[in-house]
């Protein structure tokens, strides 16, 4: 919870994969250089009485003080616990500072960690069902589940007196360790009911297949195969989902220099 966190961990986390020009046809937001759209620089510009620009003209410190003013300041950084200002100022970044807001103010639990989680799982939930999810959908999974990660070790960090950005400690490095066990403990889990209703799906179109089958059983068999088709994808991005989190939590105790925790194997039941 300070100001501090906006410039050492926050902002160089949302550039990394902010970086460049950008200006694809497939994306809503047009024109972008570092992240800042053709849009926000121009109201940036206007508020402050300078002419219009193209973005790609943006200095470092304008970028700095847009994301700082509209972005950071929106949300109210300097106030948010540590990890949680990560989080919501990487998602007000993507998908504006309100929508942000009203996803921290949702919250149905005062532990930043908890918060952390349940910030991205409303964030990926809204991307889901953008027009683009499609087309981006790999990068925005692998950049959110990137965030919550660095963001629960921030706020176990704080939780502990530790600095925000230092290398995740042994402890917390076993936590993140922990976690990232679990989801990938899930994707597999995914994998096997997506694989399961693949050859489900297979069977009902073999059945259906027979000439003798009647048309009521066709009409069933095709609702069944749809059934199971929409499990099938279901599964299989989860367990994408799943492999990306576990990546990225793994990824993060295992930062330069993290010192990697030494883990015990639990000796065999007599």
């Amino acid at each position: 919870m300070t100001a501090v966190n906006f410039s050492t961990t926050v902002l160089p986390f949302t550039l990394r994969f902010e970086g460049g020009k950008v200006d694809d046809p497939r994306d809503p937001g047009g024109r972008t250089n570092q992240g800042v759209t053709q849009t926000t620089f121009s109201a940036w510009l206007k508020q402050r009485g300078h002419p219009e620009r193209d973005v790609y003209t943006l200095s470092r410190d304008e970028r700095d003080d847009i994301y700082r003013s509209v972005f950071w300041n929106a949300l109210g950084g300097d106030a948010l616990p540590d990890g949680v200002d990560l989080v919501c100022f990487d998602f007000a970044v993507n998908s504006g500072p309100s929508r942000a807001l009203k996803t921290y103010r949702s919250r149905s639990s005062n532990d930043p960690t908890m918060i952390v989680r349940s910030v991205c799982a409303a964030r990926l939930r809204f991307d889901r069902g953008l027009a683009v999810w499609n087309t981006f959908k790999r990068g925005w999974t692998a950049r959110v589940a990137a965030c919550e990660a660095l963001g629960l070790k921030m706020a176990e960090h704080a939780r502990i007196g530790v600095a925000p950005g230092a290398p995740a400690t042994e402890g917390t490095a076993r936590k993140l360790l922990t976690e990232a066990a679990a989801a990938s403990t899930s994707a597999k889990a995914h994998a096997v009911r997506g694989t399961g209703a693949v050859a489900g799906n297979a069977v009902a179109g073999s059945i259906g297949g027979v000439s003798h089958a009647s048309a009521l059983s066709s009409v069933v068999l095709v609702i069944i195969g749809l059934c199971l088709t929409v499990t099938t994808v279901v599964s299989f991005w989860r367990r994408f989902q799943q492999q990306a989190r576990a990546s990225a939590l793994a990824a993060e105790a295992f930062k330069a220099d993290a010192p990697r925790p030494r883990l015990v194997r639990a000796s065999p039941t007599p």
